[in-house]
């Protein structure tokens, strides 16, 4: 999915397999994250954000992300991996340290990937040796029990489906970060959610589309082809940005802007097709949940230090807010 690829698990699955073969490994694992079961998960959703807000509404101020936005979905993704919530910090740091390497140092992404490989591994090798149970909400009884052509899913298989959960930490975190910084600099935009909360799940898919925390992929030429009139040729590897087709003005009037009330059904945000993202739900709720307990809880907040607000870096694929200090009202839990 990267430009060079970082190797970490070889063909990272599904994402790098085509049809037929990804629906089969898509099918293990889209009842783990359908519509229904995230519904099914929406009061821990919440209590994590309510916890999150709790642990700082005293103090009057915080960093929203490392609070709020990036906890958040990252405990969430430590249960679905089956790895303690308190290592959230230490696997995303990982993650962040082999994409922001990647550019510039590509053996010292690769070790950084390599290390979260292994506490993989880790979990997969103990979770084989002891079984799992019916108390094990994880993914590991899913996939140790999954079948792809009649054939049990190899442990590269599952390393790989695993370390690609992981990369959607920071786009929910970094998509409801933006949208907090774009309504703290947009009053009428914030007061209106504040007005009618029922709007954020609405408020969520524009801002994907505005924003595209993730901003495209990379894909291998499987043969030559002519595209806008240059040629592709086999084994090239292009990036397909998201990002540009959802500020497509052919098809989203006057799309650099924020607006609730346009047709966002065309959105690019979670790819298109066989590699729809599998997510799409969780991700939805986390940003509904999170910007909810914000708007209901602390909705006067505000930058307290522009200068200290960070983004990733343009020569990354993730886009958006890395860090926002705020202040607000202090409040008792």
């Amino acid at each position: 999915m990267t430009i060079p690829p970082l190797g970490q698990t070889g063909r990272l699955v599904p994402l790098e397999e085509d049809a037929p073969r990804n629906l089969k490994f898509r099918k293990l694992l889209s009842s783990f994250y359908s519509a229904g079961r995230v519904r099914e998960r929406m009061p821990e959703l919440r209590r994590l954000a309510r916890e999150s807000v709790d642990s700082v509404i005293s103090e009057g101020a915080c960093d929203l992300v490392t609070a709020l936005t990036l906890r958040v979905p990252g405990v969430v993704t430590m249960r679905d991996l089956g790895l303690p919530d308190d290592r959230w910090f230490e696997i995303d740091s990982l993650v962040h340290q082999a994409l922001l390497a990647a550019p510039h140092d590509l053996a010292g992404a690769r070790d950084h990937a390599q290390r979260i490989t292994m506490a993989l591994v880790e979990e997969l090798d103990v979770r084989r040796e002891y079984g799992t149970d019916t108390t094990d909400r994880s993914l590991f009884p899913l996939l140790l029990a999954g079948r792809v052509d009649g054939e049990p899913v190899s442990d590269e298989d599952i390393l790989s489906m695993l370390y690609l959960i992981l990369l959607g930490i920071d786009p929910v975190s970094s998509l409801t970060a933006t949208a907090l910084l774009h309504l703290e600099e947009h009053p009428s935009l914030r007061a209106r959610l504040i007005a009618d909360p029922a709007l954020i799940p609405r408020a969520a898919d524009e801002f994907l589309r505005w924003m595209s925390p993730v901003q495209g992929t990379a894909r291998t030429v499987a043969e030559h082809v002519e595209l806008g009139g240059r040629t592709l040729r086999a084994g090239e590897r292009v990036f397909v940005s998201w990002a540009s087709a959802n500020r497509d003005e052919a098809v989203f009037a006057d799309p650099d802007t924020v607006d609730l009330d346009r047709d966002i059904s065309g959105h690019l945000a979670f790819g298109a097709g066989s590699h729809y993202c599998l997510g799409a739900s969780l991700v939805r709720a986390l940003f509904t949940v999170m910007l909810e307990e914000v708007l209901t809880r602390i909705p006067d907040y505000r930058v307290s230090d522009r200068g200290a607000v960070t983004w990733f870096p343009d020569i990354t694929s993730f886009y958006g807010v890395t860090s926002l200090p705020v202040r607000f009202t202090p409040r008792s839990g």
